[in-house]
């Protein structure tokens, strides 16, 4: 895998002017206990608005912590390096082997890798997201698995601040790592898979079918009714039954909330999302919102 970089010009909220950051959530107890062969990795995901790491055991494949904090503004470098000195997994940085690391944004562009050019990728976003994209930082990786290069925008004192503090450091945009994930699950014969990720009032709708990227794009939605259309809309672009097609949804989404439950009366197979089986999972973390946490825990399909 390759990784280039191109410089170019809920309910959870906490205090994070305060010096000491108190998880939301945290599982750091028996598992990291537990761990016999001591060789840990980290995964690490920056939300919109919010940060989430998980410790692992590459040797058993078992997610052994987990820690999760929510913002009321997305994650600077100062915020990071001062919950690096409270989290308790963090703070043992130097015990990692590698650290893996998904960045949410809605700046995200899928090419086929045979017309990927990148001396032109900063162009090519600037028509997509509009100038504004020319002034923050570009990176673009490979999905070799798909044929496909994908090039994103992200904050780079955050970058600087992560690469500092942890050893051995992979960045991803989440947008790759879920579609890595599809293509891992699907295969020769498989149907259409549907993935829908909600961050706030956006939603990122992705298909795959047979290891092959079909459609994905994002759209800004206000109600219930945007959502399900936008969805519908996708359906009828891909020529797909609404009957018979299975739609999981990922991200700030519930069973509860209007904009599922309103997808749910026209599309047959919507559900929310498991905790991806790339990993298993210490008992602890069979209360966690699964859907929510999905772009982490889908973090070891980079890993090969």
């Amino acid at each position: 895998m390759e990784i280039r970089f191109h410089y170019a010009t809920s309910h959870y909220k906490m205090n994070t002017k305060t010096t000491e950051l108190k998880p939301s959530l945290r599982i750091a107890g028996q598992g990291l206990e537990r761990n016999a062969s001591g060789v840990c990795d980290i995964y690490l995901h920056v939300g919109s608005n919010s940060f989430s790491c998980a410790s692992t055991s590459p040797a058993s494949r078992r997610f052994l912590g987990f820690e999760h904090w929510d913002f009321d503004h997305a994650l600077d470098a100062n915020t990071f390096n001062n919950l690096m000195d409270e989290s308790i997994l963090l703070s043992s940085s130097s015990q990692y082997r590698k650290a893996i690391c998904s960045l949410a944004g809605r700046e995200t562009m899928f090419i086929p890798a045979s017309l990927f050019d990148a001396s032109s990728i900063g162009e090519q976003m600037a028509l997509g997201f509009g100038a504004t994209a020319l002034k923050k930082q570009i990176a673009s990786e490979e999905i070799p698995m798909m044929q496909i290069s994908n090039s994103f925008t992200y904050d780079s004192e955050v970058h600087a601040a992560i690469a500092q503090r942890l050893r051995h450091v992979e960045f991803h945009h989440s947008s790759a790592i879920r579609l890595r994930y599809l293509a891992a699950i699907g295969g020769p014969g498989k149907d259409v898979l549907v993935l829908v990720d909600v961050d706030g009032a956006f939603m990122h709708i992705t298909a795959v079918r047979s290891s092959s990227l079909m459609f994905h794009n994002t759209f800004e939605f206000k109600t219930p009714e945007e959502l399900t259309y936008y969805l519908l809309l996708v359906f009828e672009q891909l020529k797909l039954n609404p009957e018979v097609a299975d739609v999981f949804f990922t991200g700030t989404t519930s069973k509860e909330d209007p904009a599922f439950t309103m997808a749910s009366r026209y599309v047959s197979h919507c559900r929310l999302a498991g905790l991806p089986t790339i990993y298993t999972y210490e008992s602890e973390f069979s209360f966690l919102d699964s859907n929510r946490f999905f772009n982490l825990f889908c973090g070891p399909v980079c890993v090969s």
